[in-house]
């Protein structure tokens, strides 16, 4: 997988821009045509020699009909295929290996790895079924959608168009931690959003990520730069995915809460933020962590919830709040 290696800077120096990412498509494009031709094939068998001055992939030219009696013939081999492969071809994480990366000089033909001096060989064989080679293909299409969005909606003089701290761009090659960071970038940068949106729930589909935490992560970042409109727009693609209810409708509004909870100058996008919120635990959640007591008390009050105005009467003596500390107690005394 050397063209995916060179996309990703595994090999030479790797890209810190969108539009480096971009000016590499060539190489992805060269990998899908790869994976292309490979699929063609209905099933395939190579072969593994491991010697004292190296391994190489070679044709093991075993027909099909006699692969699967070899392959039951084969049990204990199979472990050992599996290990070499897996260790030799690390660029994808989720067990997804590359039978690919076992020729790393590019030889694929049989011959003598030592140079014609005695060497101990072991056979192990490897099988990539083509649902696997798919997955494989539609990744890099996915990839090269992302690249390409990217460079269209980020300006190059942006702060967003560049890694922070000179990191690697992230790609859905990496880790999953990675792949969400990657759909999150998609769905908050995105001027309109709603494109955006929809990629980014392509990748969390595609590789079954976190919804929530992507989510919660863009609202975070619209909210940082206080672009309203995008936020609002955010939530309509939500309610369009039939997200409008439930924990993870309240989370991402409560995502974007935490950023403004504490200025003066926001109260009214607060307020409006507050109202959106469907539970009573995230409203009054919402409104202590804005230091709003008298609106959390009132909202506990009114859904009759002992514990949140418990809680509220913590809080109220902790920041030197007595009148908001009287009326906790008096409500709960009530109760008793």
């Amino acid at each position: 997988m050397s063209c995916i290696k060179f996309f990703t800077g595994q090999v030479g120096s790797p890209p810190h821009t969108y539009i480096d990412m971009h000016q590499r498509l060539p190489w992805l494009h060269r990998a899908k045509e790869h994976f292309r031709s490979a699929i063609d094939h209905s099933s395939w068998t190579e072969s593994v020699t491991v010697s004292t001055s190296g391994w190489q992939l070679v044709s093991s030219g075993i027909p099909k009909s006699q692969q699967q009696l070899q392959r039951q013939q084969e049990a204990q081999q199979a472990a050992l295929t599996a290990s070499i492969a897996t260790t030799a071809s690390g660029f994808m994480s989720g067990g997804r290996t590359s039978i690919y990366d076992l020729a790393p000089d590019g030889d694929s033909s049989a011959g003598n790895l030592d140079g014609g001096g005695v060497s101990q060989t072991i056979q192990a064989r490897k099988y990539m079924q083509p649902p696997d080679i798919t997955r494989h293909m539609n990744t890099i299409k996915l990839q090269i959608e992302v690249t390409e969005f990217m460079k269209s909606v980020v300006p190059a003089t942006s702060a967003s168009a560049s890694a922070p701290g000179r990191r690697p761009m992230p790609t859905l090659f990496n880790r999953m931690a990675v792949r969400e960071e990657l759909a999150t970038q998609v769905m908050s940068l995105d001027p309109n959003v709603e494109d955006g949106f929809k990629l980014a729930q392509k990748i969390i589909q595609d590789f079954r990520l976190s919804n929530a935490r992507v989510l919660c992560g863009a609202s975070q970042r619209i909210a940082t730069q206080r672009d309203w409109r995008r936020l609002d727009a955010l939530f309509r693609c939500m309610q369009s995915m039939g997200m409008s209810s439930g924990q993870t409708h309240d989370d991402v509004i409560l995502a974007a809460i935490k950023v403004i909870s504490r200025e003066s100058s926001e109260s009214k996008q607060l307020d409006k933020l507050v109202g959106l919120l469907q539970s009573c635990d995230s409203k009054v959640s919402a409104l202590i962590s804005s230091g709003k007591l008298k609106n959390a008390y009132l909202a506990s009050v009114k859904a009759q919830r002992v514990d949140l105005v418990k809680q509220i009467a913590m809080v109220a003596k902790e920041k030197n709040q007595p009148a908001i500390s009287r009326v906790c107690e008096q409500f709960l005394s009530q109760q008793a």
